[in-house]
């Protein structure tokens, strides 16, 4: 037997295991603002996940994009995600990783008219806080501020706090890791009342 049937052979048995290590836990979250539905509403989402793209995977990251639209399209709300570096800040900005700064309002103002010819009448931003790796262990915490549109007021607000063990390589099984980011701030979000 060649090592890379060797390697297919565990990877099979072992993904199972290694979904099952990939958690999505929330906390603070802060209560909505009354009266606030999503639903039947347009939601622009800006997604700084892509900052840790090493760290999380293109892989997971495209699939986190696709379900989260999916998912909320399921629950009528149409959403619109703009990556980080494809903003027009984001494309020239250079990444370090030290004192590794992000202009998050810098990104947000510079496209608001496309957030205003989208209709959006909130704005959803997905910032990674937190990332630290151990050993094969990724630990990271996502904030989620949902605000209004129009008045740019904090409406709603949570952290999540995942963790996923790369075996072999940094982007495994990216669909299942994804799902379970997507499906615990869905969970979330019903659980406040936004959907």
């Amino acid at each position: 037997m060649t090592l890379i049937f060797i390697r297919r052979i565990a990877l099979f048995f072992l993904l199972p295991i290694l979904a099952a290590c990939a958690t999505n836990q929330f906390s603070g979250t802060k209560a909505a603002t009354s009266g606030v539905s999503l639903k039947n509403t347009q939601i622009y989402i800006y997604s700084f996940l892509d900052a840790r793209e090493t760290e999380f995977g293109p892989n997971l990251l495209s699939e986190f994009d696709e379900q989260l639209i999916g998912e909320l399209e399921k629950l009528k709300v149409k959403g619109k995600i703009l990556r980080f570096k494809d903003s027009d800040i984001g494309r020239y900005y250079s990444m370090t990783n030290a004192g590794m700064q992000i202009p998050v309002g810098q990104v947000i103002a510079s496209n608001l008219s496309n957030e205003r010819g989208f209709d959006a009448r909130y704005r959803l931003v997905i910032f990674p806080s937190k990332m630290t790796l151990s050993g094969a262990w990724r630990f990271y915490d996502i904030q989620w501020d949902l605000t209004e549109s129009q008045t740019g007021k904090k409406v709603w607000s949570t952290t999540s706090h995942g963790k996923h063990i790369n075996m072999w390589k940094n982007d495994e099984d990216p669909r299942v890791r994804a799902k379970t980011i997507v499906d615990g701030i869905i969970v979330e979000l019903r659980n406040s009342g936004l959907l």
